[in-house]
C-alpha cells in the first residue's frame, strides 16, 4: 500500500483545514460515493454493496483522473457560486442607485427654465441702468439719427 492509498480519498482532496476546495472536492466524492451505494443497493434487491465493489469504487475514485475530475467540478461550483454572488451583489447596488435616483417631473423643468429666465431678465434690467439707462439709450439712438 503506497502514501496516497494511506492517506485516503481525504488526504488526497484536502491538503489542510482551510482549503475550502479540497473539502467541497470531497463533498462531491462523498455524493459520487452515496449514489453508487444506492445504485448498487438497487441492484441488488436492497442489499448493500459488496465489499469488492467498493474497493473497485474507491480503487476508481483514488486514480488521478478521478481525483482531477472532483476538484474540476470544485472549482466549477466556486465560480457558479461566486457569480451568482456578485451578479446578486450588482443587481442590489443596481435597485440602490434607481431608488436613490428620481428623475426630475415636468414641472420642475417648467420651474427651472421661469426662474432662469426672471434671472436673465433681472441682470439685463441691471446692465441698462448700469449703462446709462434711457437717457443714454436716447442720446445714443439720436447720434445714431444723425449719421
Amino acid at each position: 500500500m503506497n502514501k496516497d492509498e494511506r492517506r485516503g480519498i481525504y488526504g488526497n482532496l484536502v491538503s489542510d483545514e482551510d482549503d475550502m476546495l479540497g473539502h467541497i472536492a470531497y463533498s462531491i466524492y462523498k455524493k459520487q460515493k452515496i449514489e453508487f451505494i444506492r445504485s448498487k443497493a438497487n441492484e441488488n434487491g436492497g442489499n448493500p454493496p459488496t465489499n469488492q465493489q467498493l474497493k473497485d469504487f474507491q480503487e476508481i475514485a483514488r486514480s488521478d483522473s478521478q481525483l482531477d475530475l472532483y476538484r474540476t467540478k470544485a472549482v466549477n461550483l466556486v465560480q457558479i457560486f461566486l457569480e451568482a454572488v456578485l451578479h446578486e451583489d450588482m443587481e442590489k447596488q443596481r435597485k440602490d442607485f434607481l431608488k436613490q435616483y428620481t428623475p426630475p417631473t415636468f414641472w420642475s423643468g417648467v420651474l427651472q427654465s421661469l426662474l432662469a429666465s426672471l434671472i436673465f431678465v433681472i441682470l439685463g434690467i441691471a446692465l441698462f441702468y448700469g449703462a446709462g439707462g434711457w437717457a443714454r439709450l436716447g442720446s445714443l439712438l439720436i447720434e445714431l439719427s444723425k449719421i
